[in-house]
């Protein structure tokens, strides 16, 4: 990673009790065939504005091109949450072009009523003290075991670093979601159970749902052979460009 990588912590709630407060009454909001007529168009979203919740109501209209979504949009077709979360959000704050970068932490804040903490692994001095990356590991764990919402990135330092592919496949200034913590046991067999030897490791996720790192511990890279065919079951290891990886 590089070396002006940024780790975000915004504490919460729990992430389940915080969709409801984004999106309440979602049961009462989903398409039901068995009562089309109840259907309006429209939909109530929440976001935390500068000390309380503030109530955002839209209609069903989405922006598209060759009749496709134009920003965010699911794999799923027939699912349209988190575009209309995104136009509800970009309602509240003027327009799309409003949503365009930005900073992680202000938006984890939106979304959670929370308290976000940036951190810089350079002015920490954390990517040369091993001491200090250990403790770091313990944080995220303790962050991610509690139900908070992480993010990370590499920080661009120009307008012209923005969205830039690295070689290792990770893009700079692009906020990643980290998606599990853990520490990974290496061996094969009864004897990985009494060895003393484990792996923290981070899994990490690129909201684009493709373009992954490539280096060591990726999809499908040698590393993954110390590991267990039973431990990469229980960690969920899988090969494919889905946009996540360890």
């Amino acid at each position: 990673m590089s070396d002006s990588e940024v780790i975000i912590l915004g504490e919460s709630e729990g992430k389940a009790s915080l969709c409801g407060w984004v999106i309440p009454d979602w049961k009462d909001q989903e398409w039901d065939d068995e009562k089309p007529e109840a259907y309006a168009g429209i939909f109530h979203f929440r976001f935390w504005r500068f000390g309380e919740w503030v109530d955002v109501v839209i209609d069903d209209r989405l922006p598209t091109a060759n009749g496709e979504l134009v920003y965010c949009h699911s794999n799923d077709k027939n699912e349209f949450w988190s575009a209309l979360v995104e136009k509800a959000y970009a309602k509240m704050c003027g327009c799309y072009e409003a949503l365009d970068g930005g900073n992680t932490a202000d938006a984890l804040v939106d979304f959670t009523g929370g308290v976000s903490e940036p951190m810089d692994l350079m002015e920490n001095g954390v990517k040369n003290d091993e001491e200090k990356r250990n403790e770091l590991f313990e944080r995220v764990l303790k962050v991610h075991d509690r139900g908070g919402l992480i993010s990370c990135s590499i920080r661009a330092t120009s307008a012209a670093e923005l969205e830039a592919k690295l070689a290792c496949g990770l893009v700079k200034g692009h906020a990643y979601a980290v998606t599990d913590v853990r520490r990974v046991r290496l061996g094969h067999g009864l004897l990985a159970y009494f060895r003393s030897d484990k792996l923290t490791m981070i899994r990490m996720r690129n909201p684009w749902g493709e373009r992954e790192w490539n280096g060591a511990w990726s999809d499908s890279s040698e590393e993954w052979k110390k590991v267990s065919k039973s431990e990469r079951e229980r960690i969920g290891v899988t090969v494919q460009d889905d946009g996540e990886f360890w």
